[in-house]
């Protein structure tokens, strides 16, 4: 007997068809991602986009280049004037390579052809296309910069300068930049030239150089030379001439009395002497000069700069050529190991005109930090004979507890660099982080920092490789 079957509690069978994944859509997708990726690549190599505003735009195109020492470093893309049409805007694009000139503190400008009151300049361009030129900054990087409106006169004056006042007749080809000789040595600049304020004269604001600060007395004259001078005689006819510069853009001489009268702080007065008296050229005072950024009689440390070569493992590396400052002092030399690289192999210096040759091992540690190793090397005795034993003494070296004002010093101490205080701050790891707006630069590394309040050494400049600049300790 056949049993009743209830169709309805049978199970059902259903198709599940299988997904599977459509090949085609990886011509899209693959498509998507190397268009994705040639784009950062054109927006990463393509450098960096920079705004500058200008007053003049002195001939300047769209595609005249950006330049930094001579080198192109990037191209003018756009030129507009701003809304109210006092200013020149102009857009660049500025090399990946070298974007580090687009930098807080960088200074720009437009060379053209010039001969002005900052002199003669842009004699290139007289041939050549006009162009942008830049002197990077230390900061981080910037995208809109107030360009100058000419050239730089670089540094003309600080607040450690002496800065003095000259009343004349008349201006007689004196500018801006305008330099100010003794013994036909610079010693100074001239900053501002105007109309005194009642119009009866012409006042000259003058910077001199602190090094030279003690030349200026009470009784200092000052007159204007000619840049060239004529003389007929029996042996016919003398010409004598300066430097070029002052030919072109004059200059203020000074003479000393044989009995120099007190010293002068700035803003001080002076008359510009119309007739020149020969008698001056005999005048021979005994003035001390040197920097007046430190105290009276402080020892200044003997800085040298050296030079190394070291012979590279590989065809590609196989002359290695580096500079430093270094300190000598007690018959050794003392430098930055990171100035070597860690290469082990010989190594040889040039150093008082000879080549000393020597190993890393023949090295001793002088100091150690996390960032770096003061390393220390005897001299030999050829070497050391050449050396005035007064520079070989152990200079007075103490570790800087707060910001103090100091100086950083290199073999031209004349020429040494104020640190303010307010420059100054102190990292975890006991250096002090010197603020990027200090003008210095890679060839200072390994300078003197003094402080100017005792004359003693604090440290030497270490400047990294994102040329961020700070006073290395050099004692605990």
């Amino acid at each position: 007997m056949e049993e009743n079957i209830n169709l309805e509690q049978l199970p059902t069978a259903v198709h599940k068809s299988k997904k599977r994944f459509n090949w085609f859509w990886l011509i899209p997708i693959s498509t998507c991602l190397i268009t994705i990726l040639i784009l950062y690549q054109i927006l990463v190599q393509s450098g960096v986009n920079i705004q500058i505003s200008i007053k003049q735009g002195h001939g300047i195109k769209v595609g005249s280049p950006l330049r930094c020492k001579g080198i192109d470093i990037g191209e003018v893309t756009s030129i507009s004037l701003s809304e109210d049409f006092n200013r020149v805007i102009i857009n660049a694009l500025i090399n990946k390579a070298s974007m580090n000139a687009a930098n807080t503190g960088s200074r720009f400008w437009i060379e053209y052809p010039r001969i002005n009151i900052t002199g003669i300049g842009g004699l290139d361009t007289i041939v050549g296309p006009r162009y942008i030129r830049v002197i990077p900054g230390r900061g981080k990087i910037h995208k809109k910069f107030i360009a100058l409106n000419e050239a730089p006169v670089d540094q003309l004056s600080s607040n450690k300068h002496l800065e003095i006042m000259i009343n004349a007749n008349k201006r007689d080809g004196i500018n801006i930049g305008s330099p100010v000789f003794y013994r036909q040595m610079l010693i100074g600049k001239v900053i501002s030239v105007n109309l005194e304020n009642d119009s009866t004269s012409v006042l000259f604001r003058i910077s001199i150089n602190p090094a030279y600060a003690l030349l200026i007395r009470e009784n200092t004259l000052f007159y204007i030379k000619s840049g060239a001078s004529f003389k007929m005689g029996i042996r016919g006819i003398q010409f004598n001439a300066d430097s070029l510069q002052t030919i072109l853009r004059g200059g203020i001489h000074l003479a000393v009395p044989n009995i120099p009268g007190d010293t002068v702080a700035s803003g001080t007065h002076f008359k510009l002497t119309e007739e020149v008296n020969e008698v001056w050229k005999l005048w021979k005072p005994n003035i001390p000069i040197g920097s007046q950024l430190l105290p009276p009689n402080s020892p200044l440390p003997n800085m040298k700069k050296l030079f190394c070569k070291t012979k590279g493992m590989h065809f590609w590396n196989s002359d290695i050529n580096k500079k430093t400052w270094a300190i000598v002092e007690n018959k050794n030399i003392y430098f930055f190991k990171s100035f070597l690289d860690g290469n082990d192999q010989s190594l040889s210096f040039e150093f008082e005109g000879q080549t000393i040759e020597f190993k890393q091992s023949d090295l001793i540690k002088s100091f150690s930090h996390n960032s770096d190793t003061l390393v220390s090397l005897a001299l030999p005795s050829n070497v050391v004979i050449k050396i005035k034993k007064p520079l070989l003494r152990i200079l007075q070296k103490r570790i800087m507890q707060k910001p103090e004002n100091t100086i950083i010093i290199t073999a031209n101490t004349q020429n040494g660099i104020a640190l303010s205080k307010k420059q100054l701050q102190k990292i975890k790891d006991g250096r002090w982080r010197i603020n990027p707006s200090v003008p210095l630069n890679l060839d200072q590394k390994g300078a003197a920092i003094l402080s100017r309040k005792d004359g003693a050494l604090v440290g030497l400049l270490q400047i990294d490789s994102e040329k961020t600049a700070y006073i290395f300790p050099i004692t605990k």
